[in-house]
C-alpha cells in the first residue's frame, strides 16, 4: 500500500533516450539536422518557434507524435485558427478534485477558507469504502443549495490506501452525490479519476461542445456538461471566476 500523495511514475531519469528505453535507431536531432531515412526522431526545441520549424519539416512519411504545442504548429499549417466565444457556466456545479497537484490543492484549501463549499471527504469513508454518510451527504447537498457550487476533494492528511482504491471510492461517491441532487455540470480534475467516475455513472458517449483551453475540453453527455482536466493544468478562467479563491 502507498499513501496517495507518493505517487510513483514510469519515468526516472532525465535522458531522453533512457525515458523511450532507445534500443538503437534513435536520434536526438537539433531542428535543421539532416534527417535519416528510417528511425525514431526525436527532435529538439526550446521554443515555440523551434517546434514550428519541426512542424513545417516534416511529411506524410513520417508518424508524428507530441505534445499539445507541437500539435497545434501542425494545425496551423493547415487550418486557420478561429475564436470561440466563452460558454456560460451551467450551475448547480460540482468541481471534482482527484489530483495531488499542490496548486489544486492550495486552490481548493483558499476556496475552503472564503467560501464554505468544499466538502472533503472524511477519511474514515475513504479508508473503509464507506460511501453512504448520510450526514455528509446531506451537508454537501445544502452547500449546493446555498452556493450553486460545490468541490468534493481529499483532505490533505496522508491515508494508507492505494490510488486505485482512492479514485473507485471517489467515483463512488460523486454517484451518491449525482442520484441526490440535480447536478448540471462537473468539472473533474485528474485523468484516473476522470475514468472512474465516468465508467462509475455509466457513461460511455461524450460530446465535445467547447475548448475552455488547450487540452481542457468541455464534453455533453445526456443532460450534463462534463469537464475533464489533468491535475497539472491551469483551471479555466470561467471556473475560476465561480470560486473565491486564486490559482
Amino acid at each position: 500500500m502507498v499513501k496517495w500523495r507518493l505517487l510513483a511514475f514510469a519515468i526516472n531519469d532525465s535522458s531522453v533516450l533512457k525515458m523511450i528505453r532507445a534500443k538503437g535507431g534513435e536520434a536526438v536531432l537539433k531542428k535543421d539536422s539532416a534527417l535519416p531515412g528510417e528511425g525514431i526522431v526525436i527532435g529538439e526545441a526550446k521554443t515555440a518557434e523551434d517546434i514550428r520549424a519541426w512542424a513545417g519539416r516534416l511529411d506524410g512519411n513520417w508518424l508524428l507524435a507530441g505534445g499539445g504545442d507541437f500539435f497545434k504548429a501542425l494545425l496551423n499549417l493547415r487550418f486557420k485558427e478561429s475564436v470561440q466565444p466563452v460558454p456560460v457556466m451551467e450551475c448547480p456545479h460540482l468541481f471534482v478534485s482527484g489530483t495531488a497537484f499542490q496548486e489544486s490543492v492550495s486552490f481548493i484549501r483558499e476556496v475552503k477558507e472564503q467560501q464554505d463549499c468544499v466538502s472533503y471527504m472524511p477519511v474514515k469513508m475513504i479508508e473503509t469504502g464507506n460511501v453512504n454518510d448520510q450526514e455528509w451527504l446531506q451537508k454537501l447537498g445544502e452547500r449546493l443549495v446555498a452556493y450553486n457550487k460545490c468541490v468534493v476533494a481529499i483532505g490533505e492528511e496522508a491515508i494508507d490506501v492505494s490510488a486505485l482504491h482512492l479514485r473507485t471510492i471517489m467515483a463512488k461517491v460523486i454517484k451518491k452525490v449525482m442520484e441526490n441532487n440535480k447536478i448540471h455540470e462537473m468539472l473533474i480534475e485528474g485523468g484516473s479519476t476522470a475514468a472512474a467516475i465516468l465508467s462509475e455513472l455509466g457513461i460511455t458517449d461524450l460530446t465535445p461542445v467547447n475548448e475552455w483551453q488547450r487540452g481542457v475540453v468541455r464534453m455533453k453527455a445526456k443532460d450534463i456538461y462534463i469537464t475533464v482536466k489533468p491535475g497539472s493544468y491551469e483551471l479555466p478562467e470561467a471556473i475560476r471566476d465561480l470560486y473565491p479563491g486564486k490559482i
